[in-house]
């Protein structure tokens, strides 16, 4: 073949003739290394002529057709059979988690200052997280130990861990904030401005409610629609108080000096004219 032909070159030089062999990229690649498009469509003589190896019609002989590899041939496909799993809310807010055992450990270890309010801000700067985007909560893991007087200032927390830390001294304080208001809070230098509380939604207020009722300092922006219903609730609240009369009073007709009447029971008459014997 024309292709493993040595080639040679003859020039001149200076002591003579030099024979100098070479060879080409092209030429390296071996018979059958490469092999040559199949030209389909061409006549019946090379055996893939009139329908160019496809069948008589169908959806695979279509350009563009064929089935997905999931197609099962109808029946239900394996992604339907199996049930849902493993979904999880777009808008979650994942907050980073403190337990009370690792916060006995670094304030013993001083890291944190317990004679000053504990911020988000300080337990990043004390490398407690190496990132706060969300808030940060409260577990109670290690909460028959902890003797600390802690005034600390967070996101969430659970009832143990309030429990626990107001045992022990301390006080939880509860601070709304957005991403972007946590934003602020962790770095004050980017933000010369200050920026507006923000208002928290329907299902956050409840959150935050429930948590002042288990005895953690709240403060956030309380909505308009907040401050209407703790009004009407104090209204309902005075309106009961004044209607309600206590002792009651022990008139004839009430309780146990009720009068009771017994009912006058009417003989049943039977007309004997109606029975046939």
């Amino acid at each position: 073949s024309d292709v493993y032909k040595r080639q040679t070159q003859s020039t001149w030089g200076i002591s003579g003739i030099i024979k100098v062999s070479y060879y080409t990229f092209r030429k390296l690649i071996g018979i059958g290394a490469r092999r040559g498009v199949e030209r389909v469509g061409r006549g019946p003589g090379s055996g893939k002529g009139k329908t160019a190896g496809r069948g008589h019609g169908g959806h695979r002989s279509r350009t563009g057709g064929g089935m997905p590899p999931r197609f099962e041939g109808g029946q239900t496909p394996l992604q339907r059979r199996l049930p849902k799993w493993g979904m999880k809310r777009r808008n979650t807010d994942f907050m980073e988690y403190l337990n009370l055992d690792q916060l006995y450990y670094f304030v013993k270890k001083g890291r944190l200052d317990n004679s000053k309010t504990i911020t988000i801000r300080d337990m990043w700067l004390a490398g407690v997280f190496p990132r706060v985007k969300h808030g940060v909560k409260i577990l109670g893991r290690g909460a028959a130990k902890f003797d600390v007087p802690v005034n600390i200032e967070v996101s969430d927390a659970t009832e143990d861990a309030i429990n626990a830390i107001k045992k022990a001294g301390g006080s939880v304080s509860i601070v709304y904030r957005t991403r972007l208001k946590m934003n602020e809070h962790l770095y004050p230098e980017k933000y010369p401005l200050m920026l507006q509380d923000p208002l928290p939604p329907p299902m956050k207020t409840t959150r935050l409610e429930k948590l002042r009722e288990l005895g953690a300092d709240v403060n956030y922006n309380v909505p308009l629609w907040v401050q209407e219903q703790r009004k009407e609730e104090e209204t309902e609240k005075k309106s009961r108080k004044e209607e309600f009369i206590y002792p009651a009073l022990r008139t004839p007709g009430i309780g146990a000096n009720k009068i009771r009447r017994r009912r006058v029971k009417l003989q049943k008459v039977i007309d004997l004219s109606l029975i046939h014997i």
